[in-house]
């Protein structure tokens, strides 16, 4: 192996979509509907950020602990999605089958 690319800002992979899944997940588990200019607000931002802005929009106190978890959660959820979706889409696109 010659090199190794990370991909940490969506410039090779439109990773705002992956986010889109995870936020609706945690959008229901925490029993709210995320709307289109709270996810306007969260393009780009980091987790923790997130974390703390859907807890704020769906005025709920923002517990260190139980936010933590739900960061890792949603991370977890994100990576999922990256793997399963993010390098599917780059293999195909990669071998001109998109």
């Amino acid at each position: 192996m010659q090199a190794v690319l990370f991909d940490m800002d969506g410039t090779l992979v439109d990773s705002e979509k992956l986010w889109d899944i995870s936020l609706a997940a945690l959008y229901k588990e925490l029993g709210g509907r995320l709307t289109p200019e709270v996810r306007a607000s969260l393009v780009g931002g980091s987790a923790e950020n997130t974390i703390h802005t859907v807890y704020t929009d769906l005025g709920l106190e923002l517990d260190p602990l139980p936010a933590d978890a739900r960061a890792r959660r949603f991370h977890r959820r994100r990576k999922q999605s990256t793997t399963w979706r993010g390098s599917s889409g780059w293999h195909d696109h990669r071998h001109g089958s998109s």
